[in-house]
């Protein structure tokens, strides 16, 4: 709750709300979430497996979880939302067509 309560007062304190589309906004909460979440999961990774002897079953899952949800975003999804922002088409299916040749 704590690393969700961070992202979210760091989007909107830097962002320009009146200009950023809302899929930018969400881009940029889940990316700043994503980020900030491992502030807490790394000391909690290494104190449970240090008390219990071996990985909990709950830390692996959501390991894999977030290492998947960081790879398709940084390396499919964030590419794309930012070429389809910057592209000069006019209709929406011309912008996400050249997003995707960028």
């Amino acid at each position: 709750m704590i690393v969700l309560l961070a992202a979210v007062l760091v989007v909107r304190r830097y962002a320009d709300k009146e200009r950023t589309p809302i899929a930018c906004m969400i881009l940029a909460y889940v990316g700043f979430f994503l980020a900030f979440s491992i502030a807490v999961f790394v000391p909690l990774d290494i104190y449970t497996t240090i008390q219990m002897g071996h990985y909990a079953e709950l830390l692996i899952i959501w390991w894999s979880i977030f290492c998947y949800s960081s790879f398709v975003l940084n390396y499919l999804i964030f590419p794309i939302a930012v070429s389809y922002m910057d592209a000069g088409e006019f209709t929406p299916k011309g912008k996400f067509y050249a997003a995707l040749k960028a």
